[in-house]
């Protein structure tokens, strides 16, 4: 990847393209704020992978598909970010729905 952002390829002709215009604003990795709507226009141009993995028949066998079930009830998480900690409180039911949620940074 020689510097770029994190991928150097999304696997699709239109998202690849694309990527490739991206990696041309910058010698090296895009940082500028500047350029994150061009970033999000590549992410969508990704949805036609998401799109080819989501019509191969493979993805629902046993041994890719897994259903998730809750081991907790309630959950607590942190975070680090330039912009303080972030912390995540979360209450579920038995379905796994978030029923109560509380965040907050901590500067």
């Amino acid at each position: 990847m020689s510097g770029w952002n994190v991928a150097d390829r999304c696997g699709t002709l239109r998202a690849d393209q694309e990527l490739a215009e991206f990696h041309e604003l910058q010698r090296t990795a895009v940082l500028s704020s500047f350029h994150y709507h061009h970033a999000r226009l590549v992410e969508i141009y990704c949805v036609e992978r998401v799109e080819q993995l989501l019509n191969d028949s493979e993805i629902l066998t046993q041994r890719v598909r897994t259903l998730a079930r809750p081991n907790a009830l309630e959950g607590v998480g942190a975070c680090e970010a330039p912009r303080g900690t972030l912390f995540h409180h979360y209450k579920i039911d038995e379905q796994g729905l978030i029923r109560w949620c509380n965040t907050a940074i901590w500067r």
